[in-house]
Order: structure tokens, then sequence, then C-alpha cells
């Protein structure tokens, strides 16, 4: 993977991401051990999740929350964009099921269940068309 300046800036000036040398030997002394030279190892630390869910409706079993355009619903199968199902797993530190998904490019409700059973009545309810 390449890492370029413009790419680095952003996240170390606002905190992001630190250098991390504490309690590494000395370039110098690793150097004549091994023969290889110590870079220092990068620490990121993650920024505070930002909020992207509204969340309409919430109970034990299910949650609800509106869906804007150009987000995913589910994550792709590369995994390489962000989408609703993580940022709410995320932002509640949770598992959640998906009930149903809604295209990318269209906003709207979405519905995840809390757990496995909230999930099969919720896909029954689908499925019976009495949702």
């Amino acid at each position: 993977m390449n890492i370029y300046n413009e790419h680095l800036y952003p996240v170390f000036s606002d905190g992001r991401c630190r250098l991390n040398v504490t309690g590494l030997p000395s370039d110098g002394a690793l150097a004549k051990k091994t023969g290889r030279r110590l870079f220092p190892v990068l620490s990121l630390t993650p920024p505070k999740p930002r909020s992207m869910t509204t969340i309409l409706y919430q109970d034990k079993d299910l949650i609800a929350v509106e869906k804007p355009e150009g987000l995913a619903s589910i994550p792709n199968m590369w995994r390489e964009k962000e989408n609703m199902l993580d940022l709410l797993t995320i932002e509640l530190g949770q598992k959640l099921f998906t009930v149903h998904r809604l295209d990318k490019d269209v906003s709207g409700i979405l519905l995840f269940a809390k757990h496995a059973d909230s999930h099969r009545w919720l896909n029954k309810l689908f499925f019976e068309e009495k949702f």
C-alpha cells in the first residue's frame, strides 16, 4: 500500500496519529546488534466515530435508522466503503442483523434486528408482506 504525504499530513495534524518510540532501543544500539536500522512505529489513534446515523426508533429488539443516499446499506464483498451496518455496529457497540436493504443511491428507513429471534420475526413479516 502506498501512503503519500498528502494523505499523512491530515492524520498527523489533527492528532489521530502520533509517533510512538517509547521504550524502543536507540537506532544506533539496534543497528549494532542486528545490522538493521530502527524506524519509529506509527501508532494510530482512531478518531471518535462521527455519528452518521439518525435513529428514528429503537427498543430491545430492533432499531430503525434514516439511511442517506450515497451510503451503502451493507458492506460490499471487499469491505472497502463505509456502510450503514458497520457504522451503526460501531456506534451501538453490538452485533446487528440486516432485515432488508436499500440501494446505495436511495435514501430511506432501514431496519436492523438486535438479536436472532427478532431477525427471524421481522424477516417473516417482510416475507408475508405484513410490514
